[in-house]
């Protein structure tokens, strides 16, 4: 699919939009209807020496950083995308994108989702990512050796809206972490589904101003909501691994996550459907950087 930009607009009038009031707000049981997005798929060689550690989209996410700010002093758009992405934003504003990357035994897939009114940046990230993977990735979190990987496939798919089953009441659903999930920023939480809840609330609250909408709807409600259900953790693993700090250079920080899947049981309600968008717009802290991607299924009766 091919995106056609006339022209591009500015970083300030992006943002003042977003931090303007909707004039519509809608439940979250209707909001996926109208839920654009834009993904950025690309699919590269996998080295056989490459550490696929927790902090792979980390790296992804440098190498994305450092080729949009090269590619920014010829290419306009490229430049808009390094500012949105990693850029300084008023606080309180949500970038509007996540990013996942998954790996099989020969290939490494990475997505990068644009929500909103920042799709139009999809062929300024695809250039960026192809031009970063030719230029290397880094093996380990160290950064002492990189290697350029094999561009296998690369596309840009856009989805109108976010389908959101009609399910009252399951027997189960079940969310399959295809990323580690960390649901606190700089800590580790142990998840429980309240947290989780209250966490995708609060994401699809603040992702929908760049849909032009608000978020109708009580959070304390939906969150006692998930308080009543059943949830099942048992198949959730943690997962350890250590960061370099962005703000202390030298100081290496501890990391825990959960890896792995769990499940809820119930009258979902309103949850439902924010499960649904979750899987879209990822949950959790860091999804930046790789963390919080999912897939979803349910069972009935």
């Amino acid at each position: 699919m091919t995106l056609h930009i006339v022209s591009v607009p500015s970083l300030e009038t992006l943002v003042e939009r977003v931090r303007h009031p909707p004039s519509i707000s809608l439940p979250v049981r209707d909001i996926g209807e109208v839920w654009r997005s834009s993904m950025v798929i690309v699919t590269t060689s996998r080295p056989a020496e490459l550490d696929f550690s927790p902090d792979i989209g980390g790296r992804v996410r440098g190498l994305l950083g450092k080729a949009l700010l090269e590619l920014s002093e010829k290419d306009a758009l490229c430049e808009l995308a390094f500012r949105m992405l990693f850029g300084d934003i008023p606080a309180g504003v949500t970038r509007p994108f996540n990013l996942s990357v998954q790996g099989a035994r020969e290939k490494l897939r990475l997505k990068v989702t644009l929500h909103g009114a920042a799709e139009f940046l999809a062929p300024a990230i695809e250039r960026a990512l192809q031009t970063g993977f030719q230029s290397g990735l880094a093996l380990s979190v160290d950064a002492k050796s990189r290697a350029s990987l094999n561009i296998l496939d690369s596309r840009i798919e856009r989805n109108a809206y976010v389908e959101s089953p009609k399910i009252e009441e399951a027997n189960w659903v079940w969310m399959v972490l295809r990323g580690p999930l960390l649901v606190l920023q700089g800590r580790h939480a142990a998840l429980d589904g309240q947290r989780f809840t209250r966490g995708l609330w609060r994401r699809v609250r603040d992702l929908a101003r760049w849909q032009d909408v608000g978020l109708a709807g009580n959070e304390t409600a939906i969150v006692e909501r998930a308080g009543s259900l059943r949830w099942e953790y048992r198949y959730l693993n943690p997962v350890h691994w250590s960061r370099h700090s962005s703000r202390q250079r030298g100081r290496v920080l501890p990391m825990e996550a959960s890896v792995g899947s769990f499940g809820v049981s119930g009258a979902l309600g309103d949850i439902a459907p924010l499960i649904a968008l979750g899987a879209t717009i990822q949950a959790g802290a860091r999804t930046a950087f790789g963390f919080g991607a999912y897939d979803w299924f349910w069972t009935s009766g």
